[in-house]
């Protein structure tokens, strides 16, 4: 028997799925909307800053995610046009997520390898991590960057979406299905051939997409969507992780308040 879609603070929500009987491209369209509405909401919050940014890049996975379906059923200019603009507004938040995910390492590192530190050495390179993270982000400078981010998206939301709208009867998804799993595959291929770090983040950032669209999809086959769709939920899991832990290691070489013995047990538990 097939496992249900696991349901966690990050699962999208019903409004990230086609109902039965809703035209594609309209479906497609909602959905899009959707998460422009919840990037918007997310960017005008002030309670966590760093919660709010990884949750709005989230939503622009999820709109990318929904494009790539359209591509072939939308003009090639305007399918660019719509994926280079959610692009470039998720790279204006991405120096300030970047600080946050070494510190996403710290509770999977106390998981797996708890007994090989003390809970003062712990506390230690938490609070290590942290400044690091205070001295380096800009918080004047990243809330500019989200309302910017946000006033951009609201013109987005009234200019684009029309033309988008007068390719609503063409409903071709099967094709950009396709794409973004051979888009994965490639990158897995090239992974294998010339181990790098760039090539784990490719191959991590197409398996999202197609986890994405295996969600909105999942009325047309739920049993082997939903089970397809749990298995690429793990995989990037795991490829988020190790690039996390990569990064940590890079900051644990340059890292001075920290004596050998304790660097180098951090270096050995986190590859």
């Amino acid at each position: 028997m097939t496992s249900p879609v696991r349901m966690d603070k990050k699962n999208p929500g019903p409004k990230f799925q086609l109902v039965a009987g809703e035209n594609i491209q309209s479906g497609l369209l909602r959905i899009m909307r959707a998460q422009v509405q919840g990037a918007q909401q997310k960017l005008s919050r002030e309670d966590d800053i760093h919660e709010n940014i990884h949750a709005t890049r989230q939503h622009f996975k999820k709109i990318r995610s929904a494009l790539r379906l359209m591509r072939f059923a939308i003009p090639k200019k305007i399918y660019r046009r719509n994926n280079w603009f959610v692009r470039d507004e998720s790279r204006k938040l991405s120096a300030a997520r970047d600080h946050t995910a070494i510190m996403e390492v710290l509770p999977l590192l106390e998981r797996q390898a708890g007994s090989h530190f003390t809970k003062e050495e712990f506390l230690k390179i938490e609070n290590y991590f942290k400044k690091q993270r205070q001295r380096k982000f800009d918080e004047q400078q990243v809330s500019a960057d989200m309302k910017l981010v946000a006033k951009e998206l609201s013109v987005y939301k009234k200019a684009d979406f029309s033309i988008l709208e007068a390719q609503r009867e063409k409903a071709r998804w099967i094709p950009g299905l396709q794409r973004t799993y051979q888009d994965g595959y490639r990158s897995y291929r090239k992974l294998l051939n010339k181990p790098a770090s760039h090539m784990m983040h490719e191959w991590r950032k197409h398996a999202k997409y197609l986890r994405y669209q295996l969600h909105m999809l999942n009325v047309y086959w739920p049993p082997v969507f939903s089970a397809l769709e749990n298995e690429l939920h793990k995989l990037t899991d795991l490829l988020g992780n190790h690039t996390n832990l990569e990064l940590f290691q890079q900051q644990i070489h340059s890292a001075d308040p920290f004596d050998p013995d304790l660097r180098e047990r951090m270096l050995k538990h986190s590859t």
